[in-house]
């Protein structure tokens, strides 16, 4: 059986890779840092995520990924984000596992704030790349 505490890391570490794989400049939405850009808000609300994350401020992430949940059924329609957008999702998966089993944020805070959806996909692996780079 696993430690609990080999599972944080290994959720953790996966986390950390999707973090390299999300700023990939062949991933990230063209022109996506102006302001005025349809994509902007998306991607700055998880690049928020990823901040707060490594500030372990972990009470507020929920609440960006209710924001980033929103952006990316708004940029749904846009098949230039599509890879993008699926990456996304994934880490959203990947930081409620972690969120619902290795930290003290109440069920009831990710209830509020995260789909059922989300919340049920349990861990998920980051795209495969060389993370050493």
């Amino acid at each position: 059986m696993t430690s609990p505490l080999a599972g944080a890391k290994e959720a953790r570490s996966e986390i950390k890779k999707f973090h390299v794989s999300l700023n990939q400049e062949n991933l990230v939405p063209e022109q996506c840092h102006r302001r005025n850009h349809r994509n902007y808000p998306m991607v700055s609300y998880v690049s928020q995520i990823a901040a707060l994350f490594f500030s372990s401020n972990y009470e507020v992430i929920p609440v960006f990924i209710s924001r980033t949940v929103t952006e990316l059924e708004r940029n749904a329609d846009q098949p230039v984000t599509e890879s993008y957008r699926k990456i996304v999702y994934e880490y959203l998966c990947q930081m409620t596992y972690f969120l619902a089993n290795y930290t003290n944020v109440d069920s009831e805070k990710l209830k509020c704030h995260i789909p059922e959806e989300i919340r049920n996909a349990g861990s998920r692996k980051a795209p495969e790349m060389d993370y050493q780079t």
